[in-house]
């Protein structure tokens, strides 16, 4: 099975540690990164946010964590 990949599943992973890097998040919590990710064959996005103070809302809407964006990207955000 190649790297990043769970039975056909493409995944990125974003890790932050306990840092902050509200920008980063913020990027990737975007249609923009999605669609890219889409058309790249990507399936699952992980992001961990770490400590900072951006909260991602563009993808999932405000206080979700986990879900399927709009154009179709499992995605999930967790602090640590």
């Amino acid at each position: 099975m190649a790297p990043g990949t769970q039975g056909g599943a493409r995944t990125i992973l974003v890790t932050v540690g306990t840092t902050k890097f509200d920008d980063l998040v913020a990027a990737v919590d975007s249609d923009e990164f999605a669609e890219a990710a889409l058309a790249r064959g990507y399936t699952h996005l992980r992001v961990q946010r770490g400590n900072g103070a951006y909260a991602p809302h563009n993808l999932l809407g405000l206080g979700s964590d986990s879900g399927v964006s709009k154009c179709g990207l499992e995605v999930s955000f967790f602090q640590y």
